[in-house]
């Protein structure tokens, strides 16, 4: 895994909840970088956005078309260099409160990663049942990011597990540069769903979902 930094302080700024609304707007500090990252989220607005400011300076604004609630995030945030650019991405880390027991294992990840001119971010939601951070499977310096998919193949239901990254200035599907990837494991009913053995699936049913990009890009249409 990286080399993970994490926020020092915790700040709810803007708190309003009643029956039409509720929004949230919480800021994070990283100090050795004099950077602040604030997430806000309205119910009206039908968007949670996440804003970047280096000291006094506008870095990035990115608005994700989904909403969250303020219970959704954690008291901490992180960044590390994860495209392997030499300078840090902010990874914000959402869990899921509200719906079933099997809703609530999904989790959905926001990433700002910092543009080759150093000078704004570019943002990326990522949706996952469990929680997977970041690791550099071929070892290049540059971290994939896992994302697993509840999917229906072959009239079963399976969990489908892909690789993307940030690379060349986008944010790619790589799971097709990886040796058994995606790879689909057989999906069992419960209070907690957890993957069990990995099922085989035809070679072109692989190919179609690593073209694809499952449960990556729907936040943000």
């Amino acid at each position: 895994m990286p080399h993970y930094i994490t926020s020092t302080d915790y700040k709810v700024e803007k708190l309003v909840s009643d029956t039409n609304d509720y929004q949230y707007r919480v800021t994070y500090y990283f100090p050795t970088v004099n950077m602040h990252v604030t997430v806000f989220s309205s119910l009206a607005n039908n968007g949670t956005g996440v804003m970047m400011k280096e000291g006094s300076k506008l870095m990035g604004n990115k608005s994700f078309k989904f909403v969250s609630l303020l219970e959704d995030l954690p008291k901490t945030i992180e960044a590390a260099d994860i495209d392997g650019d030499n300078s840090y991405d902010y990874i914000i880390r959402l869990k899921n409160n509200i719906g079933s027991s099997f809703g609530k294992q999904v989790h959905t990840t926001l990433y700002m990663f910092r543009k080759p001119n150093l000078f704004s971010y570019q943002g990326h939601a990522v949706v996952s049942f469990f929680a997977w951070k970041e690791y550099d499977i071929n070892k290049d310096g540059k971290y994939e990011i896992p994302s697993m998919d509840l999917v229906g193949i072959q009239q079963e239901s399976m969990f489908a597990l892909n690789m993307f990254q940030f690379k060349n200035n986008t944010f790619e599907n790589v799971g097709g540069e990886k040796e058994k990837y995606p790879m689909f494991y057989k999906y069992k009913e419960g209070d907690t769903v957890l993957p069990t053995k990995v099922r085989k699936v035809k070679l072109d049913t692989r190919k179609y979902y690593v073209s694809k990009l499952p449960m990556i890009t729907y936040h943000e249409q």
